[in-house]
């Protein structure tokens, strides 16, 4: 017998039909002798309802508040879900993470987790129960409810496949799979059967909305088998691994995309390694994710500041930066919303010179302007004009052909 722990998105619960398919698939899995725990988000849309209900009264609510409105969602899921397998005659019980304890640190709206108390989940499969956790929430030590981030739902899943010790994490969606590109954007990318945890984190970290960033971290530092598979169909999915090997043409193993961004540049500032740590600790007071940091100098010893937020932080991001150049004395920022991030992801990309100038090389063939890039050894990241993102992604994945199987494993 093997425990699974399984979790759906929301997507995958949107509806009664849907928590109706969930059900039956978790039946399933039982009935082949493994014991379950699932892990649910809220519906489709539901989250997006509430976070636009609290911006009705104010663009920056209280940070608790806002957990607690937005914690609410996956309440619903669960109850219904564990409704429906009842109904069907397989006892289960619903949690939220204050009833298990999935605690978390004291960051609102992207708290990470820190420990999870596993006695009553414990003793519910020692039962034959089927636990049924609501994913996104978290408790602090204070015991006030916190938010992991969008996505949160995935690093619920898999800090609880960890604290349990799980032969295996599923991570259930509308795709079947990691794919090498967004395939509601590339017409026939390639999906992997496999992919490394490392290659995976960089592609979350970009934009890719298959797995969440802290989900992989989780799933990498403790090891925890995770495959991603659709809810809708029986493919076998991708599974996350240590170390994949690969032949390839081309080092690229991806093209990820990210939209809601928004740049923030300032201007003339002072050229001295304190002035960009007065600029981050404003921000990260109000722990503002910067999504991408490029300082320019000039010749006249002075230089640009630009900074990528996201769009749902940029309100704040703005006021807080507007200001501080006003207090420092220099020019007002410069702020553009319609901004998106390209990347590419594979492994030892710095030491091929071909594929940056194949990159610039596609994009301008497009008319993409670069506003701003970084590049690594695993990753390539510019900013670009959001209208043209699509455009960007589709091209660069026909120039590295990664429709192509270029794996030897």
């Amino acid at each position: 017998m093997s425990l699974l722990v399984q979790k759906f998105g929301g997507s995958s619960v949107a509806d009664i039909t849907c928590i109706e398919r969930v059900a039956d698939r978790v039946i399933a899995t039982k009935e082949q002798g493994h014991q379950v725990v699932v892990v649910v988000s809220a519906m489709a849309g539901d989250t997006n309802k509430l976070v636009a209900l609290a911006k009705q009264i104010t663009e920056d609510p209280d940070m608790r508040e806002y957990d607690v409105l937005l914690s609410s969602g996956e309440m619903i899921t669960i109850a219904l879900l564990s409704i429906m397998l009842n109904k069907k005659g397989y006892q289960a019980r619903s949690y939220t993470a204050n009833q298990i304890k999935i605690l978390t640190d004291d960051v609102h709206k992207k708290a990470h987790v820190v420990a999870v108390e596993t006695a009553r989940l414990l003793e519910d499969l020692t039962n034959g129960w089927i636990p049924v956790v609501a994913g996104f929430q978290g408790v602090n030590e204070k015991g006030d409810i916190t938010t992991l981030g969008r996505g949160g739902s995935d690093a619920t899943a898999v800090a609880l496949a960890a604290a349990l010790n799980a032969n295996e994490c599923q991570i259930y969606t509308d795709v079947d799979g990691v794919y090498t590109a967004d395939p509601r954007i590339v017409k026939e990318p390639r999906m992997l059967s496999k992919i490394s945890y490392d290659e995976m984190l960089q592609m979350a970290s970009l934009g890719a909305k298959v797995l969440q960033t802290q989900s992989v971290e989780l799933a990498c530092q403790n090891n925890v088998p995770t495959r991603v598979k659709s809810t809708f169909t029986n493919n076998p999915g991708t599974l996350l691994c240590h170390h994949v090997e690969r032949l390839k043409a081309t080092p690229v193993t991806g093209v990820v995309s990210k939209h809601d961004l928004a740049r923030i540049t300032l201007r003339n500032v002072p050229h001295y390694a304190g002035f960009v740590v007065k600029v981050l600790a404003v921000l990260t007071s109000r722990h503002i994710s910067i999504d991408m940091m490029v300082q320019h100098q000039s010749e006249d010893n002075q230089s640009a500041l630009s900074i990528v937020v996201p769009r749902d932080e940029f309100v704040l991001a703005e006021t807080l930066l507007t200001k501080f150049v006003e207090e420092q004395g220099l020019p007002s920022i410069i702020a553009s919303q319609g901004v998106a991030k390209l990347s590419l992801v594979g492994h030892g990309l710095n030491s091929h010179a071909q594929v940056l100038h194949k990159m610039f090389e596609v994009l301008a063939a497009h008319q993409i302007d670069i506003f701003m890039l970084t590049c690594t050894e695993i990753k390539i990241s510019v900013i670009v004009n959001e209208e043209l993102l699509e455009i960007g992604v589709e091209a660069l994945h026909n120039a590295f052909e990664l429709s192509h199987e270029q794996s030897s494993h």
